[in-house]
Formats: structure tokens, C-alpha cells, sequence
């Protein structure tokens, strides 16, 4: 049997990424010149057009959306997220929600009861909390998402995100590179995303 716990504010340094922006921006380059990408490089490519947009958000909003971290405190969702905030020296710590075993107590975090709790404590609609079928008492929850209102122009369609970069990426020149400064130079995405008229 599983548990969920809550902790509003986790420490950044305690995490353990997924993948790193250097291993993010190494798998992008690689596919820059490669004639057939694997659906991880595409992955990657659409992943920076969001990480991209994300790091300027920063600086105006919060992170509002809580991880999910495994019991070894390894991100399950939220990757980008992580990414987007070590870019923002002043954001040191990032809301949390963790996936254990029963026996495991962790006295710092709020063990969450159900979804309606769930609800409370981050503020959203139970109807916004999206699971996927999963009951969190009786598995490691493996996904999570919160469909905040405020939230739905996120770039959260992934092919509308991998069309903005393949398009970007045809009016650039034949050695483009992202680096990190590339990601936190603000493109106004909106002109390379033909689902919106442009």
C-alpha cells in the first residue's frame, strides 16, 4: 500500500532530476542534423520550446503546479519545471508531491487523505486534478496533472510545441545551437505556431 504526501516548499538541492538542461540541449543538438529523429529527440525538441517559454514566466509568476517526486525525491513529473527554476537563483525551493510506501514517514510533509484534500490544499477544482485512473493508496502514482484555468496556455500540447520548433529551426542559420543562453532569450513563439492564424 502507497501514500501521497505534500510539502509546499521542498528544498531545489534535494532533488534528483530526470535529465539536466546540458543532457536536455545535448539530445536537441543531436537531432539538429540528424535525418530521422527518435521520438526521444523530438521529446527534447519540444520539451526546450516549452522550457524556453517557461524561464521568462518565471520572472513574472510562481510555481504553482506541484512535482511529483518518487520516494528517492526523483523526479516522476515536473522535470521541466526543476529546469526552468535553476535558472532563478531566488527560487530555492519549489512545491512537492511524494509517492511512498505506507511505512515510510517523512514528518516534514502533509500526508494527503484523498483527492478533495488534495484540492484544498493546492487551491484547485477537484474536476482540474487529472490521475489518470491511478489510486495513489494502491500504487506509486506514476502521473498527475492540475488543470489550473490560468494554467491552459502553458504549451501543453506537445506536437503543437515540436511544429513551433521545427519551424523556428527552418529560419535559422545552418550552425544554429541552443545553448543556455538561447533558452533564456525570450522567442515570441506565437509567430511560429500556425495553430493559432500566423
Amino acid at each position: 500500500m502507497y501514500k501521497l504526501l505534500y510539502n509546499p516548499s521542498v528544498s531545489i538541492k534535494v532533488i534528483q532530476p530526470i535529465m539536466t538542461v546540458d543532457q536536455l540541449l545535448s539530445i536537441a543538438n543531436g537531432a539538429l542534423h540528424s535525418s530521422s529523429l527518435s521520438e526521444y529527440q523530438q521529446d527534447a525538441l519540444a520539451n526546450l520550446v516549452r522550457l524556453n517559454w517557461m524561464i521568462e514566466d518565471l520572472q513574472h509568476n510562481i510555481i504553482q503546479k506541484p512535482l511529483l517526486l518518487s520516494s528517492e525525491l526523483t523526479v516522476v513529473t515536473g522535470d521541466t519545471r526543476l529546469m526552468a527554476a535553476s535558472f532563478h537563483p531566488k527560487i530555492i525551493t519549489v512545491p512537492a508531491l511524494l509517492t511512498v510506501k505506507n511505512n515510510i514517514s517523512m514528518p516534514e510533509w502533509i500526508t494527503v487523505i484523498n483527492a478533495d484534500h488534495l484540492g484544498k490544499l493546492l487551491n484547485i477544482d477537484l474536476k482540474n486534478i487529472i490521475l489518470n485512473n491511478q489510486d495513489w493508496t494502491k500504487q506509486q502514482l506514476t502521473w498527475i496533472e492540475f488543470a489550473y484555468p490560468h494554467t491552459s496556455n502553458h504549451m501543453h500540447n506537445e506536437k503543437q510545441r515540436l511544429d513551433m520548433v521545427y519551424r523556428y529551426l527552418e529560419k535559422q542559420p545552418h550552425d544554429f545551437q541552443f545553448t543556455r543562453e538561447w533558452l533564456q532569450t525570450p522567442v515570441d513563439w506565437s509567430k511560429w505556431d500556425n495553430l493559432r492564424g500566423h
